[in-house]
């Protein structure tokens, strides 16, 4: 009884195998007849149109530390009316502030 239940367990396993092994290499011939064509174009603006970058201002890194140690990279608006009245929240307080 011990032989024949392993006999058995044996024949249904090697069928799996061989099913799974049939089902595997008719999928891999259906996906590998199709071709796959992958076209890049990558293109470079000269001129950026403002913001080209923004910070978040959810930033760990605090501003005014920011600009002691890189001032090329932090200005002040041209014009603080226009830029306050295109921007209010940013002029909600002290706008002597502002970078």
């Amino acid at each position: 009884m011990c032989l024949t239940w392993k006999l058995f367990k044996l024949i249904v396993f090697s069928v799996c195998v061989a099913c799974f092994s049939w089902q595997s290499s008719k999928f891999f011939k259906l996906y590998f007849a199709y071709p796959t064509a992958t076209s890049i174009d990558l293109t470079f603006p000269s001129v950026l149109k403002f913001p080209a970058i923004t910070f978040c201002n959810t930033n760990p890194v605090k501003r005014q530390k920011f600009c002691a140690e890189y001032p090329y990279l932090c200005q002040k608006p041209n014009n603080l009316t226009n830029f306050c009245g295109n921007h209010p929240y940013f002029c909600k307080e002290n706008v002597s502030n502002l970078v």
